[in-house]
């Protein structure tokens, strides 16, 4: 088997990551950002699997810069508490981490209605659980 970075190259991960580039509306999925590099990127890693061969809602774009900071996740100070809850939820780190950025994004550049929306969205009942 070739190493990653040779999967990388083949044709057909090619013509996948050019589908979810384009139903992502080129950008980035945590920041909006179109004009840094854009990278797709697996929510989770299957060893026995090419890059090719996992269902489009595992696969996302994102910018280089947040997908460095999402494989640094170790390192993010914010991850903590938080993140230890979610992961009892059964949310995947890329999930958690979008959505904590958009949320901060929004929040941040003041957009109200848009910040209540996310946080709603996070909203567990006691029924769901």
């Amino acid at each position: 088997m070739s190493n990653y970075s040779e999967l990388l190259k083949h044709p057909k991960w090619q013509r996948k990551r050019l589908e979810i580039l384009a139903r992502d509306s080129y950008q980035c999925q945590c920041c909006f950002d179109r004009e840094t590099t854009l990278v797709v990127h697996h929510k989770r890693y299957d060893r026995d699997k090419n890059p090719w061969e996992y269902e489009n809602n595992n696969l996302i774009t994102l910018c280089e810069n947040c997908h460095k900071i999402l494989h640094d996740h170790d390192n993010l100070k914010y991850a903590g508490d938080l993140w230890a809850m979610a992961k009892d939820f059964g949310v995947n780190f890329t999930d958690y981490f979008i959505l904590y950025a958009r949320i901060r994004k929004v929040c941040k550049q003041g957009r109200i209605k848009e910040t209540i929306q996310l946080l709603t969205a996070c909203i567990i009942t006691e029924e769901e659980i």
